[in-house]
């Protein structure tokens, strides 16, 4: 067994209305689940907040979105990754000589 491939995936790919069609959605959701269902991991990413959008939002999710969602979680492929920290740059110091 080779080794998975980590995904982290923008909520608008499982939206219908980011399509041409719901059929054009259908098609996209049908490969992806392939790639992600046997090959790969999902990161829920800022801690959570990403899988949460799927319960609280009204946006349309397309059918095949919410079943490959659900198969992910059953297979535990949907997998948490917590908040990054804030990076703060420092300014260089020159060095005068």
């Amino acid at each position: 067994m080779g080794l998975l491939a980590e995904y982290a995936v923008t909520p608008d790919v499982f939206d219908a209305t980011c399509y041409r069609s719901e059929e054009v959605c259908g098609l996209h959701l049908q490969v992806l689940r392939e790639a992600l269902l046997y090959d790969g991991l999902v990161r829920d990413l800022r801690g959570g907040e990403w899988r949460q959008l799927f319960v609280d939002s009204q946006r349309p999710w397309h059918p095949k979105g919410k079943e490959l969602l659900k198969k992910l979680r059953e297979q535990s492929r949907l997998v948490s990754c917590c908040l990054a920290k804030p990076v703060f740059n420092r300014p260089r110091q020159i060095d005068p000589a």
